[in-house]
């Protein structure tokens, strides 16, 4: 009774009113559960989690499983459950687990989030917060150099964990990488100007006025 208005009427009315019309065979695969009501997200997780687990022991290949913004599954049972899983899981699938998430506290106050960071073999972090600095510096063990690279880094700077060495980097993005993923409104703004006058460039010159 709880899901009848998303199980009723056609396809575009009803969430789960029949077969997905989206190709699941491509890639990339993009799960997106942002504007999802709450009370359709345990579900929802539910689904997708069983949708990569079988996708993964149909056909053991290579694959990447990246989970941006970690900290919106593991605020809910289920959804750190299945990430947690998947931590421990996921190699012997041939499957690579890439969880992202901007506060270290979102993975290091126990329970699932301390799960996953104990079965990762790399670590990334970038800049933190004054705020933010003595859960990281509590939980990797930082020295205050390190602390003190964290708090003053710069945007794309960082400290790299991994097989035991602390690796201070900087990321750099090519011009193509970057335009794929800048979320800037100004740089967007620029893209979407330039995009426009190459739509005009191209078109024939019969189609002028």
């Amino acid at each position: 009774m709880r899901l009848e208005r998303f199980v009723e009427g056609s396809l575009s009315a009803g969430l789960f009113a029949g077969p997905t019309n989206v190709a699941l065979d491509k890639s990339p695969v993009v799960f997106q559960v942002r504007d999802l009501a709450e009370e359709l997200r345990p579900l929802a997780i539910h689904m997708i989690a069983g949708f990569v687990w079988s996708r993964v022991r149909q056909r053991r290949r290579p694959r990447l499983l990246m989970i941006d913004e970690a900290w919106s599954l593991l605020r809910y049972p289920e959804g750190g459950a299945f990430v947690a899983a998947m931590a421990r899981r996921a190699r012997k699938y041939y499957l690579g687990l890439v969880t992202i998430t901007q506060q270290v506290s979102d993975v290091s106050s126990g329970g699932h989030g301390e799960t996953i960071l104990a079965n990762a073999a790399k670590v990334l972090l970038l800049k933190q917060k004054a705020e933010t600095m003595d859960s990281a510096s509590a939980r990797f063990r930082l020295t205050q150099d390190e602390r003190q690279l964290l708090l003053g880094a710069d945007k794309g700077e960082g400290l790299l964990l991994i097989r035991g060495n602390r690796v201070p980097l900087r990321v750099v993005a090519s011009g193509t990488e970057y335009r794929l993923a800048t979320t800037n409104p100004r740089d967007l703004e620029q893209l979407g100007a330039a995009w426009d006058t190459t739509t005009i460039f191209l078109r024939p010159a019969s189609a002028c006025r």
